[in-house]
């Protein structure tokens, strides 16, 4: 899978963001399709100049295994920026559901995706992510994640940007085909979000 990626300096945080959302977006249809996934793979990306790729993470559910892994990665130890998504199962009228899927990206480069839902508890080090007010998190439509998270998981996110704001308070032609990410995605990237399984079963 490609996605071609704007390099322009002003896009920076766009891009960072977007790729993430686009990224968790292709992990998830892979999870949720039910085809093989392994605990790391990559996913290509091609731009303008230059190829790269994404190294995709798929956390164990045992917290602690988890941990040894985020603490390894340097891009989480140093990062400044990192994209945020959340996921949780389809919900009927007054029914909640907690936050099934986490994808945390430190950089442009790297995804970790966590089961919460089938985890023994939250990894203390996405917990220290998420809680650091000096990491930006950004995200599509993130408020809805960051309250999911407090309510589920008892987690306050500080420091979030919505991707949405952002190209609002600078590039407002950007939203003329809509504000979700499927919508800034096809405008910015060129690059259509599989929706197939948007509404699926994430338990």
């Amino acid at each position: 899978m490609a996605f071609l990626l704007t390099r322009s300096p002003q896009h920076s945080i766009l891009e960072t963001g977007l790729a993430v959302a686009l990224v968790a977006a292709y992990v998830l249809n892979k999870i949720l399709s039910k085809r093989n996934i392994k605990r790391v793979f990559t996913v290509n990306v091609a731009a303008a100049d230059s190829e790269a790729s994404f190294t995709v993470h798929l956390l164990p559910k045992t917290a602690h295994k988890a941990d040894e892994i985020l603490l390894d990665s340097e891009q989480l130890q140093y990062t400044r920026v990192a994209g945020l998504d959340c996921e949780w199962q389809p919900e009927r009228e007054r029914e909640h559901n907690a936050v099934s899927l986490l994808q945390l990206a430190p950089a442009a480069d790297i995804c970790f995706v966590a089961q919460l839902l089938h985890m023994d508890k939250v990894p203390e080090h996405i917990q220290y992510v998420l809680q650091d007010p000096s990491v930006i998190k950004v995200g599509v439509g993130i408020r809805q994640d960051i309250k999911r998270l407090a309510q589920d998981y008892g987690i306050t996110v500080r420091s979030v940007v919505d991707l949405v704001d952002v190209i609002r308070a600078t590039q407002p032609s950007l939203l003329l085909g809509g504000s979700s990410l499927a919508a800034i995605s096809k405008t910015l990237l060129g690059y259509e979000v599989d929706k197939t399984y948007q509404c699926s079963d994430w338990a």
